[in-house]
């Protein structure tokens, strides 16, 4: 049976939220019977209270992760971890504010001269202020772990700048861009141009960064950059990890029906159609059932929940194998499969452990070393695509939600590359 374990921290005994716990699995899978992974790992995350639920299946080791923290591996069957913080420390970190060097006189200061900057932890303790200097840069006095931390850059005439950004082993500066709050506002006293009797021509206006929202805009040359890249987007289905995810492309499709009037060329209105949303994904191929058993595994996950509030007594479920392992030898089991019919007909709870107690009575194939899994589209099972978009400095959550798979294909060449498991789904909102 699946078992909670509890990840907090050595020293102050706190939990530690969102730690990677990677569960490493024998060949006999994520308690489905003849599952093959070859012991690759399924990662799982902590929530606010530190609890990680580890599935049922043949656990072979444990491993926890947190940036700031040093790795723990651990046999199956412990109920709770302790991380003990990183002792990697990174000394005279060097923080370094743009523009500079764009002055005409290389003895002037840097225009970032003054800024003051403040440094918090992800939690919100302060570490330390600092002020730039005439070259543009500070030194931190204190020493830092690896981790998230929090900069606030303060300067008269400058947008304020209040972002994350994570130290690294290894790091020794960090980069931040100021930009102007209003290129206008500042203007030097000097005596007025005589006044000019040619024709005024008005300049046409130009959206600058400071009309888009800071939130939305990313300068350029900040440390963070400003693109989106796909090697650092992550896909889950529900809360598992889709680890082998090759690619992923999905389209929300709008129907919009024009509404004309009487003797009307150009429509008066637009109607709103039916939307749809289609999308593929593409697996590498490491296992004949891999996409299967995520589904399984949602599934199972999803009604053990559902069930708690109504569960099914030990004799029923008991009767439900019973029948289901006499069905696979039976040469007729309609009466078979009227009593399961009956059984799964008593209550929700009941009808779903009768379907998931036949969907993994899957046979063998005679003569093979191999297990035969049917198709994953074939699956009646609707589950949620969560994809997480990293880059700007920020995170960016699209959700697709009651997905559906609708096609599989699968072809290969001989060229050497990996080979791809791919499959088509629609879903019913993109958000």
């Amino acid at each position: 049976m699946s078992y909670q374990i509890t990840i907090s921290d050595a020293s102050t005994k706190s939990p530690i939220s969102g730690a990677n716990v990677f569960v490493y699995f024998s060949t006999s899978g994520l308690g489905v019977a003849g599952q093959t992974v070859d012991a690759r790992p399924v990662n799982f995350a902590s929530d606010a209270e530190g609890h990680a639920q580890i599935p049922d299946g043949a656990v072979l080791s444990l491993q926890v992760s947190k940036d700031g923290y040093q790795s723990v591996k651990s046999g199956p069957g412990v109920s709770t971890i302790e991380l003990q913080p990183s002792t990697a420390t990174i000394t005279g970190l060097v923080i370094n504010v743009e523009p500079k060097q764009d002055q005409s006189s290389p003895d002037s200061p840097a225009p970032s001269q003054g800024t003051t900057i403040t440094i918090s932890d992800s939690q919100g303790t302060f570490h330390e202020a600092l002020t730039i200097g005439t070259d543009g840069t500070a030194t931190c006095s204190e020493n830092y772990t690896p981790g998230q931390y929090v900069i606030v850059i303060t300067k008269d005439g400058f947008q304020t700048i209040q972002t994350t950004f994570s130290i690294s082993n290894g790091d020794t500066s960090k980069t931040f861009s100021l930009v102007k709050n209003d290129t206008g506002s500042s203007i030097d006293a000097q005596a007025a141009p005589p006044a000019s009797t040619s024709p005024v021509v008005q300049t046409p206006s130009v959206l600058t960064s400071d009309d888009i929202d800071p939130y939305d805009f990313i300068y350029p040359n900040s440390a963070d950059g400003k693109y989106f890249q796909a090697a650092q987007a992550r896909m889950y289905i529900g809360n598992l990890f889709v680890d082998e995810l090759a690619f992923c492309q999905f389209q929300l499709m709008m129907n919009r029906i024009p509404v004309y009037g009487y003797r009307s060329q150009k429509f008066d209105a637009v109607g709103t159609g039916h939307s749809l949303v289609q999308g593929q994904l593409g697996i590498n191929f490491v296992s004949e059932g891999y996409m299967y058993t995520l589904l399984q595994e949602f599934n199972r996950q999803l009604t053990s929940k559902l069930s708690l509030a109504c569960p099914i007594d030990a004799a029923t479920a008991a009767e439900v194998n019973q029948l289901v392992k006499a069905r696979a030898a039976a040469p007729d089991a309609s009466a078979i499969n009227n009593r399961l019919k009956q059984i799964a007909c008593i209550s929700k709870p009941a009808g779903d452990y009768v379907k998931s107690v036949l969907n993994n009575n899957r046979k063998q194939l005679t003569g093979y070393n191999t297990i035969q899994y049917q198709n994953a589209c074939y699956l009646d099972i609707p589950f949620n695509i969560e994809v997480d978009l990293e880059g700007a400095g920020r995170t960016v959550k699209r959700t697709l939600t009651k997905c559906f798979l609708g096609g599989n294909d699968f072809n290969f060449s001989h060229d050497g590359k990996t080979l791809l498991d791919t499959y088509s789904f629609i879903a019913r909102d993109l958000a």
